[in-house]
């Protein structure tokens, strides 16, 4: 993909719908015996990914127009056994993980065969679920083992977990695992994580699990690249209407803020999900700033956009406590580290992240930028287009279908 330097970015927009509310709308839906109706879902391929899964373990789902009709039942879940084949998409894996009271095999793309689910797998095992390896422990593929001890696992005296890791995914699993068996659990977290889970488990009223009726707000990490986009052009007035705007995951606009962006949000309407509207100029003077653990859990997927604007922002940035990146679609921390050397970037590497020395003239790549195959690090890449003053080929760009099928469309302003 080849971008020439840009220096204006205006206009209204509307971003897909949240890809984390679309899988979850979409499991929790099935729980339930009768039909739910989920609208503007998103249209990336990982979504159809988890809808493919579930019609493979018998959920009736249809597209009617812009609503998709669910229907499944607990039974649907308890009784499955075969493969589920879940693509690219860790958060498919992770929502599916142990709802079966059958063997069940799962498996992935390369990409997701690579990545390390030693924290789902640990938690699942203590609680009677065993696991068997085709491969490497605690990669795919392998095979959940129904155990006779399962149910003595889930007593009321073993619904008390702490989370020391920051995962939303990790926590969806627990969550669900006992909400299929009409459970309840008490999930403590060191530093807050998305809560999406929890909230369409209070709207089904587990363990009743009442049909959804729902449509999903615009994406919030998608909204993070326009954002960033905008902040980084010279000339920029943007606004993201009906996006999801839950505190845990706005987290990135604070930061914004801090660095001194000219930007606004507000809140249109509430429910399950507060839902409004971000507003973003053109911000001559950002400041670095440093970004611990306590900041890193609630903007896991912006931290590719917060490196962008970290070129630009005047001082160092720096970013710990987000080991989590190194077990994403790719180490994103290497290809931050990796992409932005390239350009004569300075930065510096860590375990859980890195620091940017922003304000550095930066040249043109000898090569082209590696996208590793990662939508979320094609995207940063992408929006330096409205920063630097040469042309970049970035590889690997069809891989944005993942999350934001119309991106380059909408951001970057190509033509399909």
């Amino acid at each position: 993909m080849y971008l020439s330097p840009q220096q204006c970015l205006h206009g209204d927009f509307y971003v897909p719908g949240d890809k984390s509310l679309s899988h979850r709308a979409l499991v929790v839906g099935a729980f339930s015996d009768e039909e739910s109706h989920v609208s503007n879902l998103n249209d990336g391929s990982d979504i159809s990914t988890t809808i493919q899964v579930l019609r493979t373990i018998g959920v009736f789902i249809e597209r009617d127009h812009d609503i998709v009709k669910i229907r499944g039942g607990k039974n649907k879940f308890l009784k499955f056994s075969g493969e589920i084949h879940c693509g690219n998409s860790g958060t498919t894996l992770s929502l599916l993980l142990g709802l079966s009271d059958k063997t069940v095999t799962f498996t992935g793309d390369e990409s997701l065969q690579s990545r390390s689910f030693v924290d789902q797998i640990q938690v699942l095992e203590s609680i009677g679920f065993r696991f068997s390896y085709f491969k490497k422990k605690y990669h795919l593929p392998f095979s959940i083992l129904y155990h006779p001890n399962l149910d003595n696992g889930l007593e009321a005296d073993r619904t008390r977990f702490s989370v020391i890791k920051a995962s939303a995914q990790l926590k969806s699993t627990l969550l669900l695992v006992h909400a299929i068996r009409g459970r309840n659990i008490h999930i403590e977290e060191k530093y807050p994580t998305r809560n999406h889970t929890e909230n369409f488990l209070k709207l089904t009223n587990s363990p009743s699990l009442k049909p959804l009726k729902y449509t999903i707000p615009g994406d919030f990490s998608s909204a993070a690249f326009i954002t960033t986009a905008a902040l980084l052009a010279e000339e920029s007035n943007v606004t993201i209407h009906d996006v999801l705007l839950n505190p845990t995951r706005t987290r990135f606009l604070n930061i914004m803020a801090d660095m001194g962006a000219c930007i606004s949000w507000k809140i249109d309407q509430t429910g399950l999900e507060p839902i409004g509207s971000i507003s973003v100029r053109s911000s001559k003077k950002l400041s670095g700033l440093s970004i611990g653990e306590e900041d890193t859990a609630s903007l896991i997927d912006e931290i590719p956009c917060l490196a962008m604007l970290a070129l630009k922002a005047h001082g160092t940035t720096s970013i710990r406590g987000a080991a989590r990146l190194r077990n994403k679609e790719c180490d994103r921390i290497c290809a931050i580290v990796q992409n932005i050397k390239s350009i004569g970037g300075q930065i510096r590497e860590y375990e859980d992240g890195f620091d940017i020395q922003g304000g550095i003239p930066l040249s043109q790549p000898k090569q082209s930028l590696n996208g590793y195959q990662d939508h979320r690090i094609i995207m940063a890449l992408s929006v330096l287009r409205y920063y630097v003053p040469f042309d970049l080929n970035i590889s690997d760009a069809s891989w944005v279908s993942i999350s934001y099928p119309s991106f380059f469309q909408d951001v970057v302003g190509l033509k399909s």
